[in-house]
């Protein structure tokens, strides 16, 4: 109940379960949980890259509902960090860490050593960058050898994963699976049509299927894109954490 005692919103609980109707996360937290990457289990250990922090809203969600999920969360912008922190409940922990780096860089450092990841996540963008081609993502995110690297942390890699529900036990297996991009990608300058030809133009390069999904009240498509598709067509969410995400 809002009081004269209670007009500092820094103090608010957040609710980290809760996405706005209008907001371009509805398909990309679609997409993660289609994307078949990793066991759709609350103690799943999944391992998420996200690029990109904005107000934190992604990964606070899944760090919610999926507590043991291994969270690393790159952004290039120190105030964005402590903006997330004060006004929008970001809690960073050994499951759920942000860390002040270059995206492109941590990317290419990651290849080195060998990295998997089930999910990375690139929402590199830059509102201000209205002459250039892209606003999401950054462009440097787009070059052939970043989106290579990217390939690569997604690349196939052998977990335990669970494959199916029986009396509502998971019965594991040991599978070479592969893991996920999903981008946020918006330009100001490209058509519809432009758009999609560039961006499937380099994502084919390196990937075997992608596809897209268009948010509905903004210029901004979602790509997701493996090597191979293993995704689930329906979902009975609640299953695993009681509520729906959505």
């Amino acid at each position: 109940e809002l009081s004269s005692e209670k007009v500092d919103t820094t103090e608010w609980k957040i609710d980290k379960t809760y996405v706005t109707a209008d907001s371009y996360l509805h398909p990309v937290i679609d997409l993660i949980i289609k994307s078949g990457a990793f066991p759709l289990t609350r103690h799943t250990q999944a391992k998420v890259l996200c690029i990109g922090l904005g107000g934190g809203a992604l990964n606070s969600m899944l760090h919610h509902f999926f507590p043991e999920m291994d969270i690393t969360v790159i952004e290039y912008n120190a105030l964005m960090i402590s903006m997330a922190k004060k006004w929008f409940g970001l809690e960073v922990n050994a499951h759920h860490r942000v860390m002040l780096d270059d995206g492109i860089k941590f990317i290419m450092e990651e290849v080195k050593l060998g990295s998997n990841y089930d999910i990375v996540f690139l929402d590199a963008c830059d509102s201000r960058a209205t002459d250039a081609e892209f606003v999401c993502p950054v462009t440097g995110f787009l070059d052939d050898k970043v989106v290579e690297g990217i390939a690569q942390l997604v690349g196939l890699h052998v977990e335990k994963k669970f494959t199916r529900i029986e009396s509502q036990h998971q019965i594991a297996a040991a599978v070479s699976f592969p893991g996920t991009l999903i981008m946020n990608v918006a330009s100001l300058k490209m058509t519809a049509d432009e758009l999609e030809e560039f961006m499937m133009s380099r994502l084919s390069k390196v990937f075997k299927h992608c596809s897209t999904q268009q948010t509905t009240a903004s210029i901004n498509k979602i790509y997701s894109c493996s090597q191979q598709y293993n995704g689930r067509e329906d979902i009975a969410l609640p299953l695993f954490i009681n509520i729906t995400v959505l």
